[in-house]
């Protein structure tokens, strides 16, 4: 797992030195990419933080690419260890509402893109630099998230629940819209908009009879 105090001003090495020499070289290789593009930072950059010699470092990683494969497996899996959002939650004396089922999607939605981890994965793959950053992030975050919320919301459309018969695509364009703001706001922890805005947002784009009906994707900012 990662450790969270991980310095970041240039050229300081990291501690302690008990930590592993593969985890303390992911660990700088994180710290370098939280302030550069990784184009810009080189194995000697990652050797220096971390403390460790270059030997060490090409001992474990074959080339920056191996690195920071590293460095992207290990933000997902931060990221999916977290994962509890059920669409089931709280339903089992009977069906939940869809108003309930969207709020509860929001506020995990929310809460993890607020997350350390889930912004600096988003900026990763904004920079393009990364080849496994996006397919990693969409088989195991992105992807998985959006089929089991789809699902639940399908069930209820059986059920005669109002449901715009195009839902995958709804969600994966909000869920697109999240990404990019979590991603824009970059260290800036503080709520895009609140779970309730959210949920409402899901609800007019999920449930609209027509497109005109629908609230803008851009008026999430208000």
């Amino acid at each position: 797992m990662f450790h969270d105090t991980i310095p970041i001003g240039a050229g300081e090495a990291l501690a302690p030195a008990s930590i592993p020499p593969r985890q303390a070289l992911i660990d700088a290789a994180r710290a370098e990419l939280r302030t550069r593009s990784p184009a810009q930072v080189t194995m000697q950059d990652v050797a220096d933080r971390a403390g460790l010699s270059r030997r060490t470092l090409y001992n474990q990683f074959a080339d920056r690419d191996c690195l920071f494969d590293a460095v992207v497996q290990a933000l997902v899996a931060r990221i999916d260890n977290g994962l509890h959002f059920d669409p089931n939650d709280g339903g089992a004396k009977g069906e939940l509402a869809l108003d309930d089922v969207l709020f509860a999607f929001a506020d995990y939605l929310l809460k993890s893109f607020a997350g350390e981890a889930h912004r600096e994965i988003l900026a990763l793959i904004a920079t393009g630099q990364i080849a496994s950053a996006e397919p990693a992030y969409r088989g195991r975050i992105r992807d998985p998230l959006s089929v089991r919320l789809e699902r639940r919301l399908l069930r209820m459309a059986l059920r005669g629940v109002p449901i715009v018969p195009n839902v995958g695509e709804e969600i994966d364009r909000i869920f697109s819209l999240m990404s990019a703001l979590a991603a824009a706001d970059g260290k800036d922890t503080a709520p895009l908009i609140s779970a309730s805005e959210l949920a409402t947002m899901f609800c007019n784009r999920l449930t609209a009879s027509s497109g005109e009906d629908r609230v803008p994707l851009q008026a999430v900012r208000g």
